[in-house]
């Protein structure tokens, strides 16, 4: 599981884990699910983070390239489902509502 770290695991604002993330990153593990952390931060940085707000990990990628993972969580992302016709509406919506 790919999951990125600003505005999915630590807030922008308050540099406070949101709320839920670390419960949930522990219940993907149990479950048996390797968590990656993506970030374009210092990975050094962001692991010290993550230990000192007790959240559990398997890596952080913060390579080139992107990173291979079954499913990305993603603050910014927007899930592709096949049709350009309806997908170019809908993303412009979003664009429209969240600045450019």
């Amino acid at each position: 599981i790919g999951l990125d770290f600003d505005g999915v695991i630590r807030n922008w604002d308050t540099s406070e884990p949101i709320a839920g993330a670390r419960e949930a990153i522990n219940l993907f593990r149990e479950y048996g699910y390797k968590v990656l952390i993506h970030t374009c931060n210092r990975v050094e940085w962001v692991e010290r983070w993550l230990n000192d707000h007790d959240i559990r990990f398997d890596s952080i990628w913060n390579g080139i390239g992107k990173p291979t993972c079954v499913i990305y969580v993603d603050n910014r992302g927007y899930r592709y489902r096949g049709e350009w016709e309806h997908e170019q509406l809908e993303i412009l919506k979003i664009l429209e509502t969240e600045g450019r």
